[in-house]
């Protein structure tokens, strides 16, 4: 879900199972959101969160499994088995001044240059021995 920010916050937008989107259609997306919202309760590496974070959305996540790990305490963790917490959640958000912190983190540590070059380090470490 997506909550919409700019011109489409007079009209607070949620926007619900858009589809197959391409990326470029996605991208506008995230970067008319102000708020991104997966409360999963089985979720992998939360990838479209990362995505949307690097549009300068703020992230609500579960506090659930492996997403958690990727934002060091700059999202808003929720329990996905609570409508409540999860409403509060994003409200918070919604009304919090975005100052780009997230997105910058999220480009900073997860960028394709940072993680290739981690992955290169780590590859000519094992070559190493």
């Amino acid at each position: 879900a997506a909550y919409a920010r700019g011109k489409e916050a007079k009209e607070l937008a949620v926007i619900l199972g858009e589809g197959a989107l391409s990326d470029e259609e996605l991208r506008s997306w995230y970067l008319r959101a102000k708020v991104f919202a997966l409360p999963s309760l089985w979720e992998g590496v939360g990838m479209a969160a990362l995505e949307a974070a690097s549009c300068g959305c703020e992230v609500v996540i579960t506090n659930r499994g492996a997403p958690k790990e990727y934002y060091s305490g700059l999202a808003r963790l929720v329990d996905p088995n609570s409508i409540d917490d999860i409403g509060k959640g994003i409200l918070e958000r919604l009304s919090c001044e975005n100052t780009g912190e997230l997105m910058r983190h999220i480009k900073a540590k997860y960028s394709p240059e940072h993680c290739s070059g981690l992955l290169e380090a780590a590859i000519s470490e094992c070559v190493r021995g």
